[in-house]
């Protein structure tokens, strides 16, 4: 976005982007009711070397963003925007922050799927990162955050080479929940292109397809499996 470009530059532009957060305010009325607008404040407060107000707007940010899963979700992205290029534990520590001050099961778990997600990002991926995911797989859990859950998790193990387990966790999530075009495609291309059973991962990428047409990722897959079982005709048409 262009706020967040302006706040990147070097050095960052954060008069600039002000008066666009301004002009935005004054067409949706009250920032303070805007979760976007907050969190495009925090990154110009943060600019301009106002952190303690900067993450004082994040958190309102994230309050009114608790209506909404999406909206929680576009927080989520605009926090690691926020504590990009800076340590992992300073982005965890305030999480959990957030946590603690959260009685809700529910807005716990979500914070905590935020919080493996950042860890899964790191050279070395702590066990918490895994502990978490694995909890949050369990049945009971809101189903938008298991399911994220199940695919970050997979995610983690395939981005560090493990692809058994990759495929495995996959498995897990699919047949949890077996419409998740993600999960399906997932499981399909690495049970093709990484372990050698292309065989077993037609059905799973039939299913990705089936679910999404709108996207390449799932007939890109299935391309390769059937060039991996020597369909090359079929392998043309997709």
């Amino acid at each position: 976005m262009y706020i967040d470009a302006l706040v990147r530059k070097s050095p960052p532009d954060a008069a600039k982007a002000n008066e666009i957060i301004k002009a935005l305010g004054t067409r949706v009325g009250n920032i303070n009711q805007s979760p976007g607008l907050l969190a495009a404040q925090a990154l110009v407060l943060q600019a301009r070397g106002e952190d303690e107000f900067a993450q004082q707007q994040m958190t309102k940010a994230f309050d009114l963003s608790l209506k909404s899963e999406m909206e929680l979700l576009g927080w989520s992205g605009n926090l690691s925007r926020y504590f990009e290029g800076r340590p992992a534990k300073d982005q965890i520590a305030y999480l959990d922050l957030l946590s603690r001050r959260n009685t809700s099961p529910q807005i716990q778990s979500w914070l905590d799927l935020f919080i493996a997600d950042r860890l899964t990002r790191e050279d070395q991926v702590p066990q918490r990162a895994y502990d978490i995911l694995t909890r949050l797989e369990e049945p009971g859990t809101n189903d938008a955050i298991r399911v994220r859950a199940f695919r970050l998790h997979g995610s983690a193990y395939f981005n560090r080479n493990d692809f058994p387990k990759a495929a495995e966790v996959w498995g897990q999530g699919a047949k949890a929940f077996p419409e998740d075009w993600e999960l399906n495609n997932n499981l399909a291309y690495v049970l093709s292109a990484k372990l050698d059973r292309a065989e077993d991962a037609l059905s799973y990428a039939q299913v990705a397809i089936d679910k999404n047409i709108q996207r390449s990722e799932p007939y890109e897959t299935m391309a390769g499996i059937y060039i991996k079982l020597g369909k090359y005709d079929e392998a043309r048409q997709m």
